[in-house]
């Protein structure tokens, strides 16, 4: 029986945790960005800590949370104008991204 309420208490919080996944996604601009990095750094941290427990609907949530928080992070380093990762030395060369 406790087993029942640990699984329902973990799919009501991974709920929750996709409501907000959902939240920070639908931002725009400089606001998704930061929002996706600290909710991804989050999920992360989450899902490293569910590890500790040794339950497997726990440590299946905290699978969940690990992808979620790479996922949102990966959605944080969305670049604006495709110039925020270039090297400067080949920008003022003035060469292409994808040339030597």
């Amino acid at each position: 029986m406790s087993k029942l309420i640990i699984i329902l208490a973990v799919l009501a919080f991974l709920i929750l945790s996709f409501q907000g996944y959902s939240y920070v996604t639908t931002r725009t601009g400089k606001n998704r960005r930061d929002a996706c990095r600290q909710l991804g750094i989050f999920f992360f941290v989450l899902g490293i800590c569910a590890f500790v427990v040794r339950s497997a609907p726990v440590t299946f949530a905290g699978l969940i949370l690990l992808m979620m928080g790479m996922r949102l992070m990966a959605h944080g380093l969305v670049r604006h104008g495709k110039t925020g990762f270039r090297n400067s030395e080949m920008a003022e060369k003035g060469r292409g991204e994808g040339q030597n």
